[in-house]
Order: C-alpha cells, then structure tokens, then sequence
C-alpha cells in the first residue's frame, strides 16, 4: 500500500472529520486538475495567438514591400 493508503488507517478522526476532510481533498484535486486544463488551453491560445501575429506581420511586411515597389 501507499503511504496515501496508509495514511487514513494511522490518523484517528471523528467521521465528519474524515467527511471534511474528504471534500477539501476532492476539491484541492479538482481544482489541480482544473488548473491542468487551463494550462494546457492557455499554452495551446498562446501557441495560436503567435501565429496569427507573425502572420499578420508577414502581411504587413508584404505590404511595406509592395507600396515601396510602387512609389519607386
């Protein structure tokens, strides 16, 4: 067994306690994981927004170009 397997038959709490205690943990593991998937969508926007900004500046670098060709 794991020291989390272990850990509730070495610590003596009321059985509320052990409710409470309960709840605060799937909540905090929830919320980690939560935390996880906004990570991850949060590098995958990242990711995204960079791309649509160098593209936009590849557009803009064109059009610096081609209104350069014109008025020389």
């Amino acid at each position: 067994e794991t020291e989390v397997q272990e850990f509730p038959k070495n610590v003596v709490l009321p059985e509320e306690g052990w409710q409470e205690f309960s709840h605060r943990l799937s909540s905090e593991m929830e919320t980690k994981v939560n935390r996880i998937e906004v990570d991850y969508l949060m590098l995958q926007l990242e990711k995204r927004w960079k791309t649509i900004e160098d593209k936009l500046n590849a557009e803009l670098d064109n059009a610096c170009l081609s209104k350069r060709e014109l008025f020389h």
